[in-house]
């Protein structure tokens, strides 16, 4: 296992939160699981010999569920936040083997395999930022993890307000370059009650064809 597409997932029944003025928690619930299934699916159709899927979470039950998907399941140990999720869940990786890990969040209703394959192209020694639609966020994240790669030193983790701008900085400060990937099925997630009712008119849109297409 060289490489690894780590899919970080708050959990089935509690990821959305924000959504809970608009949605009831099997509703939440519901989309959490599709959304999850759809970019596990998308990660996992780019798997390779050298490739591999992971999902860190909290939640036994998404991490059963992805399990039974084909990927490697990490429970975050009560940990503090996400930034702590995915130190804890590199360490893990890289007992295993992976030298480059690309972190993706479970929200990205829009991922196409051709997103994966940009964020996954190019020099091993870069870190790869796939900024969200504001500009401000991080929806994809490429570092090297490999023992030899930062001189013993590990990349810092830096999700939330203005990630995008603190871990371009944070490549610079370890002396990597960056490569920015600007794809609209990575700047995409669902994080307000607008990029729900975006996406829902986005499914009633294309659902017609997708009807046809089945009885054709």
């Amino acid at each position: 296992m060289h490489q690894v597409l780590l899919i970080a997932a708050r959990g089935l029944a509690h990821g959305k939160q924000r959504l809970s003025g608009v949605l009831d928690a099997p509703a939440r619930s519901a989309l959490n699981r599709r959304w999850l299934t759809h970019v596990l699916a998308v990660a996992r159709s780019q798997c390779t010999d050298t490739l591999r899927v992971a999902v860190v979470s909290p939640d036994p039950d998404t991490l059963a569920f992805a399990e039974a998907a084909g990927a490697i399941p990490i429970a975050e140990m009560q940990l503090a936040g996400l930034n702590q999720a995915l130190t804890w869940a590199r360490a893990q990786l890289q007992l295993r083997g992976a030298r480059y890990l690309t972190v993706l969040p479970a929200d990205l209703p829009y991922l196409e395999p051709a997103d994966v394959r940009a964020l996954l192209d190019g020099p091993h020694h870069q870190v790869v930022i796939a900024p969200d639609l504001a500009d401000r966020g991080t929806n994809g994240l490429g570092i090297p993890i490999g023992p030899d790669s930062l001189h013993g030193r590990q990349f810092p983790f830096a999700f939330g307000p203005d990630s995008c701008t603190a871990h371009h900085r944070a490549a610079l400060a370890v002396g990597l370059q960056v490569r920015v990937v600007n794809r609209r099925g990575l700047q995409c997630d669902i994080d307000t009650p607008q990029d729900l009712d975006d996406w829902q008119r986005s499914v009633a849109a294309i659902a017609p064809t997708l009807k046809a297409e089945a009885e054709s």
